[in-house]
């Protein structure tokens, strides 16, 4: 988990660079909307690099709070954070091979977080469903402090998984765009609501009402 933690900051590292090197490229001349597009267009998408990497430590850390024994050795699961952590270093290539404005530069940074930065997440995804599957037979009752973890590790998992599917089928410029980024974004909320709770007594405070958090 530390090593997925370190790696969402190399990646946050990386899109700051791309934020700084699409401001000095992007031409001052265009219309409003094109320039912002293109100004945040390779960050943005180096950015969910780092929010995907802290998606997969908050499901293995909530299905290990539980009690769910996730079956993905400490190497595996390093290697495959490193998966999703090595695809962001294409990114300076991609800047420098093509214009900030070329379609190619625009085509392959949605690539690059298309496929590179989903071949972590299915595996990390049916391993942590698995566990939970099988907690589920062996411990069918879960604690009043477990509760609110369980519904918000299955509730991320699920929007994210919808959110994702989404985005392999979008084609053109249509509402499956937004739909895709808001599945993915909320399920990556969910996730990270999850972690307060679990945070919030290990940092002094009052652990969240178990019905209450639950709902929400």
């Amino acid at each position: 988990l530390r090593f997925g933690l370190n790696g969402a900051i190399v990646a946050t590292a990386v899109a700051l660079l791309a934020f700084a090197w699409s401001y000095a490229a992007v031409p001052g001349n265009l219309d409003a909307k094109g320039y912002y597009e293109l100004l945040f267009w390779g960050g943005g998408h180096v950015l969910q690099f780092t929010w995907t990497l802290l998606l997969l430590v908050a499901w293995l850390l909530l299905a290990d709070a539980i009690g769910a024994r996730v079956p993905i050795s400490p190497r595996v699961a390093t290697l495959l954070f490193g998966i999703g952590l090595g695809a962001v270093f294409a990114t300076p290539l991609i800047f420098l091979a093509y214009d900030v404005a070329s379609v190619e530069h625009h085509r392959l940074q949605t690539w690059l977080m298309r496929f590179g930065g989903g071949l972590a997440i299915a595996p990390v995804a049916a391993a942590v469903i698995w566990s939970l599957f099988q907690h589920r037979q062996t411990s069918p009752a879960l604690d009043a402090q477990s509760r609110p973890l369980y519904a918000a590790l299955v509730a991320s998992i699920v929007l994210f998984g919808v959110g994702g599917l989404i985005g392999f089928a979008i084609h053109g410029s249509n509402v499956r765009i937004p739909a895709h980024y808001h599945g993915c974004i909320v399920g990556v909320t969910i996730a990270m609501m999850g972690v307060t709770y679990w945070l919030l007594p290990r940092l002094g405070f009052a652990a969240p009402l178990p019905r209450l958090a639950t709902w929400q």
